[in-house]
């Protein structure tokens, strides 16, 4: 009984899921193989191109970027050491203040 419902499960998934394998006619070795090459073929030129015609505009794009934060960075320094002296300034203004207050 238990033979015979390892057969009949067994052909149930055969005939479920075998019907693309028993479409196949032949072995079709040469072809996984073709397409193995082909595709590591059309990679390399893909990489070959990339490499020599972008190299030099992502580089230029790169030191451009550089550049911006570099300036971004020194201005925002700038402003930062503007607004401390500005601060000080007004700490310096509200002590005078508050010592005239207390003089009053």
């Amino acid at each position: 009984m238990v033979l015979l419902g390892w057969i009949f499960g067994s052909l149930l998934v055969l005939h479920l899921f075998g019907s693309e394998s028993w479409a196949a006619e032949g072995e079709g070795g040469w072809r996984s193989s073709y397409d193995l090459i082909m595709m590591w073929v059309n990679f390399s030129i893909l990489a070959f191109v990339l490499i020599k015609f972008g190299k030099n505009p992502i580089k230029v794009f790169f030191r451009d970027q550089k550049e911006n934060i570099v300036r971004t960075i020194e201005n925002i320094e700038a402003e930062k050491e503007a607004n401390d002296a500005q601060l000080k300034q007004t700490r310096k203004l509200i002590q005078e203040s508050s010592i005239r207050f207390e003089a009053i």
